[in-house]
């Protein structure tokens, strides 16, 4: 039975991974993942993603002992148990050197949700050409890109368009709520990291508290991601606030909410899949939002801005992810039809690009072919 290693680090690599094991059959699964995989039939992680999702350059530097540690046990599991494929998940930090380490045991590996090199990273190329021998990219603009750098390239679809699917009926679900259909609602997505969440929230409550005074919004919907406790949120949530906490994905939080407020990322893709309008926030810890302005020489940050190669949504980053400015550019949105419905063009002619590609089974038939020839 062949054997497969993951390396899995955080929530979003946990969710996208595990549709990829729900179509392989036949392996032997080992590695490090998340509670979503495990659901999906991993067995338990040699190391599970509370311990290793960390934000900014900051926390890795404060956890860099813990993680230097994992990183050891993780190359001694490779090394013992000679797996036939490593597949890595996004999370470049951890899993290019991972990589490299691979390379130097003789075991070959696919790299799934390729780093953002393009934006950050270009001196990168030559190390991943030496030591990845596949990617499986999630835009189509990348598979050119890293093909010119001689690095086997497959574009395999993007996985949002795998997670709008099996919603409930709104109506229905906004009455178990104790909410009517007709409600306006304010969607707020601030992350799944504590530290995101502690940075991010307060801002979002604050101007949202001032959009439900305008009566510009009836209730609000707050994604709780799997990996945050509810422990994590309350301090943040004021008792006089109509605020419902959702907690089996953000997709319904997405799909019925009017309006959002979206912690840059993965979710920002999600979102405009479902063709809502939205703002981007992102802060983090000074040192990296210092570096990362210095690294990073794109016009936008947000995953649905690149995508669509202009500024459709505003972006708020670090100073200016205040309650003020955050208020402010929603009146100044919401203000504007003609703006809204421009959105809502740009995430249809978006989401054309990821018709047609269903990333978790051409991944699992890359690891196919990888493995069986």
């Amino acid at each position: 039975m062949k054997h497969l290693f993951f390396s899995v680090g955080e929530p979003s690599g946990d969710l996208h991974t595990s549709a990829v094991i729900r179509r392989l059959s036949g392996f032997r699964l080992s590695g490090l993942g998340g509670d979503l995989m495990i659901d999906a039939g991993f067995p338990a992680p040699l190391f599970h993603i509370r311990e290793t999702a960390v934000m900014g350059f900051t926390e890795v530097a404060g956890r860099y002992l813990k993680l230097r540690r994992i990183f050891k046990q993780t190359v001694e599991a490779l090394r013992s148990t000679r797996p036939d494929l490593l597949v890595l998940v996004d999370y470049p930090g951890f899993n290019l050197r991972l990589a490299a380490e691979a390379k130097k045991l003789g075991i070959p590996t696919l790299y799934y949700i390729a780093p953002k090199v393009w934006a950050w990273g270009k001196g990168r190329l030559s190390k991943m050409r030496n030591t990845i021998d596949q990617l499986a990219v999630i835009f189509p603009f990348e598979e050119s890109f890293f093909s010119k750098a001689d690095i086997r390239t497959t574009y395999v679809g993007n996985p949002v368009s795998e997670i709008t699917h099996s919603l409930p009926a709104r109506e229905s679900f906004l009455n178990h709520l104790g909410l009517s259909n007709s409600d306006r609602l304010l969607g707020l997505l601030p992350g799944s990291r504590t530290q995101e969440v502690d940075r991010m929230l307060p801002v979002m409550i604050s101007a949202a508290r001032r959009l439900l005074a305008e009566k510009r919004f009836d209730a609000l919907l707050l994604s709780k991601a799997p990996s945050l406790t509810l422990s994590a949120l309350r301090p943040y949530l004021p008792s006089d606030l109509p605020v419902h906490i959702i907690e089996h994905g953000p997709a319904p939080v997405m799909a019925f909410s009017d309006f959002l407020f979206v912690k840059s990322g993965t979710a920002t893709l999600e979102t405009a899949l479902f063709e809502k309008p939205f703002i981007v926030l992102y802060r983090t810890s000074p040192i990296s939002a210092f570096i990362g302005r210095r690294l990073v020489k794109l016009p936008q940050f947000s995953m649905a801005n690149i995508v669509c190669g202009e500024e459709v949504v505003p972006e708020l980053f670090q100073e200016e992810v205040t309650e003020e400015n955050l208020f402010q550019t929603s009146k100044t949105l919401l203000d504007s039809p003609e703006r809204l419905s421009a959105i809502r063009r740009k995430f249809q002619e978006m989401k054309a690009l990821f018709t047609g590609h269903v990333p978790s089974r051409h991944v699992a038939d890359l690891i196919g072919e990888m493995t069986h020839g």
